[in-house]
């Protein structure tokens, strides 16, 4: 069952979650009542243990994970079973894991991402278009990667490397929305410091918003422009990283631990 979408949201929101809720059997509430909407060119940041809901959220927005209640808006289109191919093409995905098959390269990689809008035999025989191909090498020059690297299988590239190729691969369709489901967690601090500059400023100069969970408090503050708050499936803040106190850590992540300070990552 799904709840009737508000009418009173803004035409030009790039999402717009209402009233999300998930549960699963003999299991938890993931979700619970959850709603936002994020605006084109925003940098949110989804901050919250693990197990507050931010995967689910993340998955719920792709159409990996479908909703008990609630609806989910993208560009105007409301995601159904039928929406949900022409969705994903609005939609640029960053994973923890990096998402990427170790045997194909790293141009490959790119290009795969295309695959909603492709028919199935060009995926098969790796028959990508020549635009496809040129934008992929472009967008590997502009995440960093050298020339080099594009035919490089992805089992020889390290952790950041994968990763910017992640990055190219969610902007190959030209998306509306990036959606990064804690994409520096298997990273060293310095190369996270540095895939997290390159997500805000490529997203940035493409004028893409971009929703991404994080657990860690440093990483928030320093990157987004806005921080949603997610504990045990609920919203419990939203507002700005200058906002950031005690208090609201504490409503976030529980009372339980010890004194926040600034530098502080939270597992």
């Amino acid at each position: 069952m799904t709840s009737t979408p508000s009418h009173s949201q803004a035409p030009d929101a790039v999402l717009t979650v209402d009233a999300a809720r998930k549960a699963y059997p003999a299991g938890p509430t993931v979700l619970d009542g959850v709603s936002l909407r994020i605006e084109p060119g925003s940098f949110c940041v989804l901050l919250g243990a693990s197990g507050s809901g931010k995967t689910t959220l993340l998955r719920s927005i792709i159409g990996l994970v479908p909703l008990d209640a609630g609806t989910i808006d993208i560009s105007g289109t409301i995601l159904t079973p039928k929406s949900i191919r022409r969705s994903r093409r609005e939609i640029g995905m960053v994973h923890q894991d990096f998402g990427l098959s170790s045997r194909l390269t790293a141009a490959q990689n790119v290009m795969a991402g295309t695959a909603p809008g492709l028919p199935v035999w060009r995926l098969l025989f790796q028959a990508y278009p020549k635009d496809v191909q040129d934008k992929a090498c472009e967008l590997l020059s502009r995440v960093g990667l050298e020339e080099g690297h594009v035919n490089r299988p992805a089992s020889g590239l390290s952790g950041g490397q994968k990763q910017r190729v992640g990055i190219a691969r969610a902007l190959i369709n030209g998306p509306k929305l990036i959606l990064a489901d804690e994409p520096v967690a298997s990273l060293d601090p310095q190369t996270a410091q540095e895939v997290m500059d390159l997500l805000r400023r490529t997203a940035k100069e493409q004028g893409v918003a971009v929703l991404c969970s994080l657990h860690q408090i440093s990483l928030s503050r320093t990157y987004a422009d806005r921080i949603i708050g997610l504990r045990k499936g609920k919203i419990v803040f939203d507002g700005t990283p200058g906002q950031l106190g005690p208090d609201v850590l504490a409503r976030i992540f529980g009372t339980g631990r010890e004194t926040f300070a600034p530098s502080m990552a939270v597992a």
